[in-house]
């Protein structure tokens, strides 16, 4: 993500969310929630360590948040967290990892 990707957001648009880790609990209570929320934040990006799951999650998201239409149409998955933080779309990450897979501090 640049450092002013959000000053190029324009205004009344939805900030782009991209979501580190796609298992079920982003599928089952996530993805649901941002849907209400569509009109502050919109999934653009995905990121999964397994690529079918990454892209399967990413086509829900485009379908169950409203991110398939627009100008921000689609929503891109990857398999690393650099690919995602390296996305412009990408306004604000939620890390939606399980416990264990989180670095310890």
């Amino acid at each position: 993500m640049s450092a002013g990707s959000s000053a190029h957001r324009m205004p009344g648009r939805p900030l782009g969310v991209g979501l580190i880790g796609a298992g079920p609990v982003t599928q089952a209570i996530r993805l649901p929630t941002l849907a209400t929320l569509g009109d502050r934040l919109r999934v653009t990006h995905v990121m999964d360590v397994d690529p079918d799951v990454a892209a399967s999650v990413a086509a829900r998201a485009a379908t169950e948040t409203g991110a398939g239409s627009g100008p921000r149409r689609g929503v891109r998955h990857s398999t690393t967290a650099a690919e995602l933080l390296a996305d412009d779309v990408v306004d604000v990450v939620a890390i939606c990892s399980p416990m264990p897979s989180t670095p310890s501090r």
